[in-house]
């Protein structure tokens, strides 16, 4: 082919075939820029596919991860509660500790069964600093943990922080109680000194007719040391209510208190329970 157009042209063999070469060089070395440029393209094309699906893949498997570890959590909780419940403080806290405090979606409930432990142990101030913490102390929680920090503040005598949480707590956790936050209300009375406030709230039964109030109202007078007065509304108990032996174990206690220990075993002589 070379010769041949050597020939038709007229031209110097070595100048013509030296053009020649040159355009079939550049011919060959476009058909290849033109190649590689659509490969290119399709490798482009296969490598953003290939990156969507990893990307893809990627968000699955960390949302698999994500329940996985949801389900060790939600069953660390679940042993900790009943070990709690049980009093197996140290179990209990063993199980909480499993759970991550900084990727779990369960932190808040963790610190509050951490507050529940460390209460019960008499450290209150590691309670308090549990319950402190903002995952914790936010408005989602506050009907779940007032109550915790309420009695915190009893338990260590800070008047100042009973008087400013009290409201607010009552206030939120009102609707799940049945008598009025009785129990509650009295106990911070008698926490702020507030001796009217507890005297109009012992005379606030002036008879005894329902079993959960009387017992209520009962556990609330040996707690401030009022039993004489309260078995005087003794004989106002329904017959009914001495089939409760809750009931009757506090009345027996309330006797003791007073000195009569066979009108107290009258009371729980049939009942076989720690308490009696």
């Amino acid at each position: 082919m070379i010769l041949i157009v050597l020939k038709l042209s007229g031209q110097r063999p070595e100048i013509l075939s030296m053009k020649l070469i040159c355009v079939i060089l550049f011919l060959s070395i476009s058909v290849g820029l033109v190649h590689a440029q659509t490969n290119e393209e399709e490798l482009k094309e296969i490598l953003i596919e290939g990156e969507e699906y990893t990307l893809e893949a990627a968000n699955e498997a960390g949302q698999i991860r994500d329940n996985n570890q949801r389900k060790i959590d939600l069953y660390n909780l679940q042993k900790a509660k009943f070990k709690l419940i049980s009093g197996d403080l140290k179990t209990a806290s063993f199980y909480l500790n499993r759970i991550s405090e900084k990727d779990s979606m369960v932190t808040a409930i963790k610190k509050r069964y951490l507050g529940m432990v460390h209460f019960i142990e008499g450290r209150f101030d590691l309670s308090l600093k549990e319950l402190n913490d903002p995952r914790v102390s936010n408005s989602n929680y506050y009907n779940q943990t007032c109550l915790l920090r309420l009695i915190n503040f009893m338990a260590v005598n800070d008047v100042e922080s009973i008087q400013k949480e009290k409201q607010s707590c009552m206030f939120s956790t009102s609707k799940f109680s049945k008598n009025d936050q009785f129990w509650l209300d009295s106990m911070i009375k008698l926490k702020t000194k507030d001796a009217l406030g507890i005297r109009v709230n012992l005379k606030s039964f002036t008879t005894l007719t329902d079993d959960e109030d009387s017992k209520l109202y009962l556990k609330t007078g040996l707690f401030l040391n009022k039993e004489e007065d309260l078995l005087k509304l003794i004989s106002s108990l329904p017959e009914s209510s001495y089939q409760s032996k809750r009931l009757r174990e506090i009345i027996a206690f309330m006797y003791m208190r007073q000195g009569e220990p066979k009108k107290a075993l009258s009371f729980i002589d049939d009942i076989e329970t720690a308490n009696a």
